[in-house]
């Protein structure tokens, strides 16, 4: 665990060019525990620290950020181990030559081991535009993300369209419903429904949270796990996932 928690030590990409720092947050396999990979969050740098980059807040800068975060991202992606998220938007997919840019940013490198997350802020607007560039990513071997799902534009649509290889769920969201079992058995079913290979449920803090995450069968979660010792975590409790209509 110790060589688990030096991975995914945060680490700061500051760029001189743009109010922004980039930090890398662990994604962790459950079960195994192994490191999964990790994925670069933007942070806008203010006068009273940072604050979470929001993509519907700072529109005119969404292309911009998208850049500096490939740019930010590739010394990771080619020198670190697992794979590495990258946040775009629903702007990026539908712009033209989009992808082209992700290719040539990325020439030489594995990008098999690259993700690029579609973020909620945005809705997708032009279709046939956003399928050719997802089309292309995935023909150079980029896997594609739906983030925070059930969030603003995260919603069935998008998935319609993007049909992700990993869809990724906030624990917040799923405890905003008075039952989050019954939720969390639902995104799971869906995933499943849909062959997406990796289901990443993201703010996992604590033993307790970890315990839950695991016993409803999610794939990955994200958080401050690398924190936690073997002795702090507790026992995962059997999964009592209800049976889907085909079992």
């Amino acid at each position: 665990m110790n060589a688990v928690r030096e991975h995914h030590r945060r680490q700061e990409v500051r760029l001189p060019a743009a109010d922004l720092v980039f930090i890398t947050e662990p994604i962790t396999e459950l079960g195994s525990l192994a490191p999964h990979g990790a994925e670069l969050l933007a942070r806008v740098r203010t006068g009273g620290g940072f604050e979470r980059w929001a993509g519907a807040d700072w529109s005119h800068l969404a292309r911009s950020v998208t850049t500096h975060a490939l740019a930010s991202g590739l010394p990771l992606l080619d020198s670190g181990p697992g794979v590495l998220h990258v946040n775009i938007t629903a702007l990026d997919l539908c712009a033209a030559g989009f992808a082209w840019e992700v290719l040539e940013a990325t020439r030489g490198s594995d990008r098999a081991r690259l993700v690029l997350e579609c973020t909620e802020h945005f809705p997708i607007t032009d279709e046939h535009v956003a399928r050719e560039s997802l089309a292309a990513l995935r023909g150079a071997g980029v896997r594609i993300a739906l983030d925070d799902f059930g969030e603003q534009w995260a919603n069935l649509d998008a998935l319609r369209v993007i049909r992700p290889e990993i869809l990724k769920v906030t624990r917040p969201t799923l405890e905003s419903w008075s039952d989050p079992d019954a939720v969390a058995d639902w995104f799971l079913e869906l995933a499943h429904g849909l062959e997406v290979d990796t289901t990443i449920i993201e703010q996992i803090e604590t033993a307790e949270q970890l315990a839950w995450a695991t016993a409803r069968g999610f794939t990955c979660a994200q958080g401050h796990l690398a924190a936690l010792s073997d002795d702090d975590r507790e026992p995962a409790p059997t999964r009592t996932r209800r049976p889907s209509r085909a079992e």
